[in-house]
């Protein structure tokens, strides 16, 4: 299963390349099990991504799908949006990264992955969630 790493940008936006790559999986029926739990899911950053830029998963879903898998038409779509503007952009993108670290919004999600579904992580330096995923799927280097 391909998917990009949540650092990845489209359109200046991280995470929002990931977040299609699992969509367009959950239609070809290809999302693995740990992934499927968490697709969208209002405690996971797929619904922070989504709750942030005031978006429904209905209409992100529906993007994704009428795209035809063309990422352009995806962007185009999210950048419409009444909730989406530049400095929205530039705030998620510094708040994105810090998701689960320690006094930071979704410490007890990063808290409970660490603990059911990444067990055997015991880096120090793996803070956060974004880096968790990285470290899970091989693309972490320590203080990275």
């Amino acid at each position: 299963m391909q998917i990009r790493r949540p650092i990845d940008k489209l359109s200046g936006v991280c995470w929002l390349p990931r977040l299609i790559d699992k969509t367009n999986h959950t239609y070809k029926d290809t999302l693995t099990e740990d992934y499927a739990f968490a697709f969208c899911h209002p405690k996971g950053i797929d619904g922070a991504f989504l709750n942030f830029f005031d978006l429904s998963k209905e209409d992100f879903l529906e993007a994704v799908k009428s795209s035809d898998g063309d990422d352009s038409k995806v962007a185009e779509w999210f950048l419409k949006q009444p909730g989406v503007s530049e400095e929205k952009i530039q705030q998620w993108n510094t708040l994105a990264p810090t998701l689960g670290a320690k006094d930071q919004p979704m410490h007890n999600t990063f808290l409970w992955v660490q603990k059911n579904i990444v067990k055997n992580c015991d880096d120090p330096t793996v803070d956060t969630i974004f880096k968790i995923l990285d470290w899970d799927e091989g693309h972490y280097r320590t203080g990275k």
